[in-house]
């Protein structure tokens, strides 16, 4: 073996066992999975060499050292991170596009990310975010997203890459089964009966996730029994499905609506030692809890509530609890903070605190709950009653965090805070 090669053998096998690396190997830091999928591989240890390759002359022209967390099986990186470039442009997605262009070659873009198709850009308060989909001769490729997080400056700071280096082997992108066909295999494969709560979904992509790319009908049936979002995956071909999962991983749960003092009528009502007794069974209500991301935890795309809490809050996908269990007080913040913030974007305010909540419901044994502008958390108190249990104490702390996110720091007036 050269010299050459087991350096490109020593590399690769680093990749494969230690995904986050730095450049400089003073700057390595403890490996984590990178949670990439697989795509269509081909020599992935020339691909790891060429990456190498082209960040260090990505190095040369930026401050600071980039780190890498690299996908081991495609040769790539999925994230680099931990420096910054010179500004790249005048706007947002000319930045990401200039950056692209000069330095794709670090996640092996032959095209100089020409085939990535801008899908969204968003400015936050640290900078400007470019979300791109990758396309192959005008067919979306699934999974194969890259995004490009900019400073102020429009100065590169972040890229993440699900890019798949595609080493086709589709001889055409002419499936044989019909849009109709291929919404019938779904519809027997997700077990939908009567009418979709709306028009189906379908389109064609290219499944770049086994070593043979696959060009697939992607179908999405908004169906209302059973009810889901169900996303199937038809290959293009043989009509053979290839995945299947429900999009709107909604769940049920029960709850106080605002609290039993309320819904009862009887201002006699006491805590008596976060007891769950006969007097309070009027007072629940159970709910669909909608938007989660997984099936165990209280955790979606509005809220997380799953600070504090250890291990899974549901064991078969429904979170029934009473007051006298801790996760009770995390399935009223998740359902009230989500509602809310759906409500909100109900009347047209898509961007009034639209993201992710991180609550911990059991954060302080104080009579107090409150909302961080440092940490942007909200924390509630099991002093007295647990604030928890009341959906109107819930509101209160989710109008500070609301307020914080469209007038930062409240402004500069005491009255702000108010």
């Amino acid at each position: 073996m050269t010299r050459t090669s087991r350096v490109l053998a020593w590399l690769f096998m680093a990749a494969l066992t230690s995904p986050l690396l730095a450049l400089n190997p003073a700057s390595v830091t403890s490996p984590t999975s990178p949670g990439t999928e697989t795509v269509s591989v081909s020599k992935p240890s020339v691909r790891l060499a060429e990456s190498l390759s082209a960040l260090k002359t990505l190095e040369s022209v930026s401050s600071g050292t980039w780190s890498v967390r690299w996908d081991a099986r495609r040769g790539t990186p999925a994230r680099i991170f931990g420096a910054a470039t010179q500004p790249m442009g005048q706007t947002p997605e000319e930045a990401a596009q200039n950056f692209l262009a000069a330095h794709g070659d670090v996640f092996a873009m032959s095209t100089g990310g020409r085939d990535l198709k801008t899908v969204l850009t968003q400015e936050s308060l640290g900078g400007h975010h470019v979300r791109m989909v990758q396309h192959h001769q005008g067919v979306p490729v699934r999974g194969g997203d890259v995004s490009v997080h900019l400073d102020k400056d429009l100065r590169v700071q972040v890229v993440n890459s699900s890019y798949a280096p595609l080493a086709l082997g589709l001889t055409s992108l002419q499936g044989t089964l019909s849009r109709e066909e291929a919404l019938e295999v779904a519809r027997v494969e997700a077990k939908v009966t009567g009418v979709l709560r709306s028009d189906p979904i379908a389109r064609t992509v290219i499944d770049a996730s086994s070593d043979a790319p696959v060009l697939s009908w992607e179908v999405v049936l908004p169906s209302m029994e059973p009810l889901g979002d169900f996303e199937v995956l038809v290959d293009a071909s043989t009509g053979d499905v290839r995945s299947i999962r429900n999009l709107l991983m909604h769940a049920r749960g029960r709850i106080f609506n605002p609290n039993p003092v309320v819904t009862l009528k009887d201002n006699t009502i006491r805590d008596q030692n976060d007891a769950d007794y006969a007097g309070l069974s009027g007072a629940y209500v159970d709910v669909d809890l909608l938007g989660l991301s997984t099936d165990k935890k209280l955790k979606g795309q509005y809220v997380d509530v799953t600070a504090g809490a250890s291990g899974n809050d549901s064991s078969d996908g429904n979170f029934f609890f009473n007051r006298k269990q801790k996760a009770f007080e995390r399935v009223m913040i998740y359902f009230h903070i989500d509602r809310a913030q759906r409500y909100i974007q109900s009347i047209g305010f898509n961007n009034a605190n639209n993201r992710t909540q991180l609550v911990d419901a059991h954060g302080t044994t104080q009579d107090n709950s409150w909302y961080s502008p440092a940490t942007k958390q909200l924390t509630f108190g099991d002093g007295g009653v647990d604030d928890a249990e009341d959906s109107d104490l819930i509101m209160h702390e989710y109008g500070h965090s609301t307020h914080d996110n469209q007038v930062p720091g409240w402004g500069s007036h005491k009255e702000g805070r108010a």
